[in-house]
């Protein structure tokens, strides 16, 4: 028969078949917990820890991730109001991360993970340690931190410490979650060289850690992204980063197959990326820089449209089309701009259009 336990059961059971790669079966389970989570809440089943099981590590995996964030917050609210501590903690932490993976206006989503920061500081809770990168990077596009905008160190953390703190602690998921961030800073302004000297670590502790929700952070197409510019600037490491970047490709292929709203034009990118700097192929490259385009456009994701946009300004000014170079740096701008990335459309603006 069934009870409250089945639903933590179900959940966590589509958790880890979701994390072997059995999406469908593991989406499934994940809506059995949901439909079994009302007829059980009599009997104290918490909705908050199943909430953050299903729609953080399952859902994301199928469903828009921008329709998860309503029910997150109904979520959170349930749980401040029962006093579930834990649940609203996790759900905090998760909800950050998919707002940085696909928020509409930036300076929203810092002011709201802002405020479940307050709350893990209130309760000195562990999720701060995966919280705070995220706030970090959220400020340092929006213009804070220092002269370096490639380390999370600002107004509200410092990266050697946290590393420091992460290692001590033997807190191996922490120094996963503020790597990948950095190797997404690192790529996005432009410091290459010290994002591929990351990349193989990452991977290596990714491996250490498959049952993550990682797509939330946009590791694989980073990883991807790193390793088509590093096999284009070390010709004589060609084949290894060819090799990582097309491992990325396939596991953008397996997500896209059950989310093309959350993967496709990620993928799109990647392959954009990789026709041209790995393979010089411009007609592929061009297909699939105006696909990536188009689909983070309709799909709203708002930073990918943007660095779809910037991405196409590189190739077009390296195969010596200037006119549209120049056009689409300027809708870049405009992009980063609108979404609130003020650092980040400042830095478009120094490096292709003075």
């Amino acid at each position: 028969g069934l009870c409250g336990d089945s639903v933590y059961a179900f959940a966590a059971y589509g958790l880890i078949l979701c994390g072997m790669g059995r999406i469908d079966e593991g989406y499934r389970f994940g809506r059995l917990a949901l439909d079994l989570l009302e007829r059980f809440r009599y009997l104290g089943v918490d909705l908050p820890h199943v909430y953050a099981i299903v729609y953080t590590c399952i859902s994301c995996n199928v469903d828009p991730l921008q329709s998860l964030l309503p029910e997150l917050r109904h979520g959170y609210d349930i749980a401040l109001r029962s006093g579930c501590i834990e649940g609203s903690m996790t759900i905090g932490r998760r909800t950050s991360s998919i707002l940085l993976a696909c928020a509409d206006d930036l300076k929203s989503a810092a002011e709201e993970v802002k405020g479940y920061v307050l709350h893990m500081e209130k309760h000195n809770h562990i999720t701060l340690k995966f919280t705070l990168p995220v706030l970090q990077m959220m400020l340092i596009l929006m213009g804070d931190g220092g002269e370096d905008p490639t380390r999370l160190t600002g107004e509200v953390m410092d990266q050697d410490n946290a590393l420091e703190e992460a290692a001590a602690g033997d807190c191996a998921l922490a120094i996963i979650d503020i790597n990948a961030i950095r190797l997404k800073l690192m790529y996005l302004f432009g410091k290459y060289e010290e994002a591929g000297g990351l990349v193989t670590s990452v991977i290596s502790l990714k491996k250490q850690w498959p049952i993550r929700s990682d797509i939330i952070f946009d590791e694989d197409i980073y990883i991807g992204l790193i390793a088509a510019v590093m096999g284009h600037l070390r010709p004589p490491e060609l084949d290894q980063w060819t090799e990582i970047a097309e491992d990325m490709v396939k596991t953008l292929e397996r997500q896209s197959k059950y989310s093309q709203w959350n993967f496709l034009h990620k993928l799109r990118l990647l392959e954009a990326e990789i026709a041209y700097f790995l393979r010089g192929d411009k007609t592929t490259a061009t297909r699939c820089y105006a696909e990536a385009i188009e689909l983070a456009s309709k799909h709203k994701f708002k930073f990918d449209h943007a660095l779809a946009l910037e991405r196409m300004s590189v190739f077009c000014s390296e195969t010596g089309e200037a006119v549209l170079a120049r056009d689409y740096s300027e809708k870049a701008e405009t992009a980063y701009r609108d979404y609130g990335a003020t650092r980040k459309a400042d830095a478009v603006r120094n490096s292709y259009l003075m």
